[in-house]
């Protein structure tokens, strides 16, 4: 078991071989803090392993959100090297493009539900009793963070602006998720939120989005550092500003 540091703090980053994922791994080695960072290929996330050389900074887990006994067996590992988690965030997901009505396959929308919305269930699921171990540890507010996006607006989807049916639902989906937890978990000092992360320069985002992962991931890492609990059941964007549900 690593020694605990009261001036550090233990994440848990989803999805956090590539894209925000990876970046925010990355700033938080840079910081000083603990990584649990999951991935469902850590043989083919050579950029993320080559993080790894401070081996009692970061542990790189397997994990397939979508895959119920990889998250259990994610959470085994993470409990056997540290004592607790601060802050999880809720980054790993896809995106199927080109969907209209008459084209979606709905075996493909399943999958998307099934990382997007039920995978942040079932990382919650088993890593909670070390996020309560944290916030009973340290008498600091523990931190649920989900990346959802802006096109999981309900306000915005009726615009019909841009997106996917299964992109789109998945993450209104994530959005009622993080108002369920934030109301579950408030007696025990969880903070839950909700983050759109801007249109970021990723595989997904695409090489025409405005937002680097670089400049997404910081803004992320800032609000999770001024979370408290007056912030819990809320929609945020990356920048920190509020966002409509």
């Amino acid at each position: 078991m690593i020694d605990s540091d009261s001036s550090m703090e233990t994440f848990l980053v989803t999805g956090a071989n590539r894209g925000v994922g990876f970046e925010l791994t990355r700033q938080l080695l840079n910081s000083g803090q603990r990584v649990v960072a999951g991935c469902r290929s850590p043989d083919d996330a050579d950029r993320l392993t080559a993080l790894s050389g401070d081996k009692e900074h970061l542990l790189v887990v397997q994990m397939d959100v979508a895959d119920e006994s990889s998250v259990r067996a994610a959470a085994a590992t993470a409990a056997k090297h540290f004592d607790q988690i601060d802050v999880l965030i809720n980054n790993a997901g896809i995106l199927l493009a080109g969907e209209t009505i008459e084209s979606i396959d709905i075996e493909k929308m399943q999958r998307v539900l099934d990382v997007n919305t039920i995978g942040p269930v079932r990382v919650v699921k088993y890593f909670l009793p070390l996020m309560t171990a944290g916030s009973a540890a340290t008498n600091r507010t523990g931190r649920i963070i989900n990346i959802s996006s802006q096109l999981g607006s309900l306000d915005l989807n009726g615009q019909r602006r841009c997106g996917e049916f299964s992109y789109n639902a998945s993450k209104a989906g994530l959005n009622v998720v993080t108002r369920m937890l934030a109301h579950d978990l408030k007696e025990q000092q969880i903070v839950v939120v909700s983050v759109h992360p801007g249109w970021v320069r990723t595989d997904m985002g695409g090489s025409q989005a405005d937002v680097s992962p670089t400049e997404s991931a910081a803004g992320i890492l800032s609000l999770a550092k001024r979370l408290t609990a007056e912030d819990t059941n809320k929609f945020f964007t990356y920048t920190g500003q509020s966002h409509e549900w």
